[in-house]
């Protein structure tokens, strides 16, 4: 494995390193690990590599961090190519839609949502978890009021009911139903809605 030349010890060079033998036979390792690595980098390797971001996960982080362009484009995305599945997304969608004061948008989403699906009344988001603070789901909330009372229509009292639901507020959310019902909201559907609403969380 390597010769003397008087006093000087020269190992012999091979493709991947080198044995660093002596002459009293000791060995460094040095060649194994360089074999190892051409055979099996994960024996030499760490193991634990984060795995990258799902869609979903960016979209919520773009939402959680109150960056609502964004997440209205992520969760359009997700809806588009067929790579979400239940109303979360949805539900998501409007809140990242009234981040970005695109109430109008927000409320044909949320009516769409509520009257073809109505079993979401029972299933809300818990909106404390998908915005920045409760003072911005506040903000997000008050600002769907203010165009309710402005504009009202059966659309934008059913976006309120969904946005207090999100918020926790389930009886306040059924009374904004029933303003939806009295501009026109079909009286079965709209009593199946508020009930449902008026359970969540006890509220």
């Amino acid at each position: 494995h390597g010769f003397y030349f008087g006093t000087r010890y020269y190992p012999y060079y091979y493709p991947y390193g080198y044995y660093p033998w002596n002459p009293y036979g000791s060995y460094g390792g040095q060649m194994l690990v360089g074999q190892l690595a051409t055979v099996d980098p994960a024996l030499v390797q760490p193991e634990n590599t984060p795995a990258p971001p799902t869609p979903d996960a960016d979209a919520l982080a773009a939402l959680a961090a109150g960056q609502y362009d964004l997440a209205v484009r992520l969760h359009r995305e997700m809806l588009d190519e067929g790579g979400a599945e239940g109303p979360e997304v949805q539900q998501r969608l409007v809140l990242a839609l009234c981040g970005e004061e695109r109430f109008v948008e927000a409320a044909s989403l949320a009516s769409d949502l509520l009257t073809t699906l109505p079993t979401v009344a029972a299933t809300p988001l818990n909106g404390s978890i998908h915005v920045p603070d409760a003072l911005e789901l506040r903000k997000i909330v008050t600002g769907a009021v203010r165009r309710a009372n402005r504009e009202p229509s059966i659309e934008a009292w059913l976006l309120v009911a969904l946005l207090m639901e999100i918020e926790g507020r389930g009886e306040t959310a059924a009374r904004m139903v029933d303003r939806a019902a009295a501009l026109g909201l079909d009286p079965a559907l709209a009593g199946a809605l508020a009930d449902s609403m008026r359970l969540v969380r006890g509220s």
